[in-house]
């Protein structure tokens, strides 16, 4: 294939596009009743999942009690010291009204970032939603805030039409608490749905166009999802086909878990959805993956390697969902770049034109490539390194969306980028 090699001029002028724009990493997971369930290396688990994602917003459910919090942020702080938990609230989180409680949410986000304005709480019968009001760390946040309104919510389990109606009264009454805010507010949604299909009234309506704030689904991949390989691409549960311990069984066949979002945060004249970035992390998009468990050899793929699967499946028996935002302003206080002993790393995870990479000398030499693959597992384009600590790459050929980049030499794991 054809070898890249760029001019100093296309370097500056791809370098400055790049620096135009902002990233905001989010993720959400469902961490299975951490940490009661298991024993204490899900943590550890944990922390390799967290590692491979770097997500700048952390949501979860299924958090027991607040010395799990704590655990998840003492753990998050090795992997980054900004990494700091909402203030950890006991909310109405039960199956079956026996005040057990133990199925809570929390957010935890990289404080560089984000600045906590205030929590609440959308009070439901069955199980609360809890509520965030996240400002951005920006260069202009005294003149010209921008909020976020994260809300982080675990709907009713299990199919038949009882469970659908209470997980649709759960949706009414968050949607009822959305006319509090303005119209113009910027909303985020994420949780544990257990829905199973696109006309589930729950999921109906969270997307009604009737609400003072429509959310839209940014995966837009309507239809029967439970089942039906077909969609395979926004599974996210279960990660085990047998059953043991607290897991549900059944292999991977459902799309349980979703990040929702208000149309100004998918397109609007501050924020806009990644293309291609919202994924289930873990998922190979393999269709022999139907029914099996996550770190089968049927779930192989390039996206995702075994070690990885194997820390998804002893965690939770759901995968988390990713995605990116960018925007328009500017972070207050960037992290310095700098390539911390890995085999190799991006500058950037958002290109436009240019991908610049770190390269470490001593993995790299004659006869090395890096090589992109896009998110279907085919290679796309292999770059020569030689002995450069520095790599440019082009990417104007690339269409938008998700790749990841990897080394024909190491197994060091993908790194993912998003071509806009």
């Amino acid at each position: 294939m054809k070898k890249s090699f760029l001019v100093c001029t296309l370097l500056l002028l791809g370098l400055q596009t790049l620096r135009s724009q902002e990233v905001i990493n989010m993720m959400f997971y469902n961490i299975l009743r951490y940490p009661t369930v298991g024993d204490a290396s899900r943590i550890d688990d944990l922390q390799a999942i967290l590692e491979f994602s770097e997500p700048d917003l952390f949501m979860i459910c299924e958090l027991n009690n607040e010395t799990g919090a704590n655990n998840i942020e003492t753990m998050m702080q090795t992997l980054n010291p900004n990494y700091v938990a909402a203030p950890y609230w006991d909310t109405v989180s039960d199956d079956t009204g026996n005040n057990s409680n133990e199925l809570q949410n929390l957010i935890f986000y990289d404080n560089t970032k984000f600045i906590l304005e205030d929590q609440d709480v959308v009070v439901t019968y069955l199980r609360d939603f809890n509520h965030y009001t996240l400002k951005l760390n920006t260069v202009n946040q005294n003149t010209d805030p921008i909020l976020i309104h994260v809300f982080v919510c675990h709907l009713k389990a299990s199919s038949g039409s009882t469970n659908e109606q209470l997980r649709l009264d759960m949706a009414l009454d968050f949607t009822t608490y959305l006319n509090s805010l303005n119209s113009d507010a910027h909303v985020i949604l994420a949780g544990d749905f257990n829905v199973y299909s696109d006309n589930e009234p729950a999921y109906q309506e969270f997307l009604n166009q009737n609400n003072v704030i429509t959310l839209l689904d940014p995966a837009e991949r309507p239809g029967e999802w439970h089942n039906n390989v077909d969609f395979i691409d926004v599974w996210s549960q279960s990660t085990h086909a047998t059953a043991g311990g607290s897991y549900s069984s059944g292999g991977f066949d459902d799309r349980f878990d979703f990040i929702l979002a208000s149309g100004n945060v998918l397109d609007g004249s501050i924020f806009s959805y990644v293309q291609g970035s919202y994924v289930s992390v873990g998922n190979n998009l393999n269709p022999n993956c139907f029914n099996q468990s996550i770190n089968s050899s049927d779930c192989d793929g390039v996206l995702y390697d075994l070690a990885l699967r194997e820390h998804l499946f002893n965690m939770s028996d759901h995968l988390p969902i990713q995605m990116q935002l960018s925007f328009s302003d500017n972070f207050l206080n960037m992290p310095s770049y700098e390539l911390n002993n890995k085999d190799f790393e991006l500058e950037f995870n958002q290109v436009e034109g240019i991908l610049k990479v770190e390269v470490n000398s001593r993995i790299f030499g004659n006869e090395s490539y890096l090589l992109i693959y896009n998110i279907m597992g085919q290679l796309i384009s292999e770059t020569a390194v030689g002995t450069d600590s520095t790599i440019f790459i082009q990417t104007d050929s690339l269409a938008a969306g998700q790749y990841m980049l990897k080394s024909n030499l190491s197994d060091y794991p993908p790194q993912k980028f998003i071509k806009y």
